[in-house]
């Protein structure tokens, strides 16, 4: 038992620092590829998210901050691309078990607010969409898909991935797969944020 919870509090003290993204910890989100392509977990978020989102408000991290952080949703489009409407349309039916864990769920995509927002009528998706038009967000994750040319409707999107991010805009973790067709269930998520509280909490008390 004892080493046991000396596990625990190594792997967090990992899990809650500042370090560089060769020495940050393995990810609890499973299934993922080996080739990881965006920023990684144990950095502050290299951008503010600020922007405009569905509605045409400004937004930015402070505004968009749950008590706990954010989840983060980066996809290639909720106009064109079938397996990301699909995925957000199961966040817009199943998104309150995430919330409840205390984190806000956020969107970032290079569609227009106006794209996003039929989007968010069409599915009743209640959550905050960033229109990220010139891919400002989506480069400074490093997530730019570069295999579209210039002036395709394809140019700027993103390499999906998802980020759960405290709310002192520290990444805790980081789910990616080279298959933008593969995302992790909302169960699987919440599941996620069930174990990040409870190390949180194993460091908390000091045990």
């Amino acid at each position: 038992m004892k080493f046991f919870k000396l596990f625990l509090l190594l792997s967090l003290c990992l899990f809650v620092s500042y370090v560089s993204p060769a020495e940050a910890r393995s990810s609890f989100f499973k299934n993922q590829t080996a080739k990881q392509i965006g920023v990684t977990s144990g950095i502050k978020i290299p951008h503010d998210l600020s922007g405009i989102d569905q509605n045409e408000q400004d937004v930015n991290f402070e505004t968009l901050t749950g008590e706990n952080g954010i989840l983060l949703f980066f996809v290639r489009s909720a106009s064109w691309c079938r397996h990301c409407i699909f995925h957000l349309e199961s966040i817009s039916k199943k998104g309150s078990i995430l919330e409840d864990a205390g984190y806000n769920i956020v969107v970032v995509s290079n569609d227009s607010p106006q794209k996003l927002a039929r989007f968010s009528q069409k599915y009743y998706f209640t959550y905050p969409m960033i229109a990220d038009e010139d891919s400002a967000i989506i480069k400074a994750f490093g997530l730019m898909n570069s295999s579209y040319a210039p002036g395709t409707m394809y140019y700027g999107s993103a390499h999906p991935a998802i980020y759960v991010i405290d709310n002192h805009g520290v990444i805790l973790d980081k789910y990616f797969n080279e298959d933008f067709r593969k995302f992790p269930k909302v169960d699987e998520m919440r599941a996620v944020l069930d174990v990040i509280a409870e190390y949180k909490q194993v460091i908390k008390s000091g045990k």
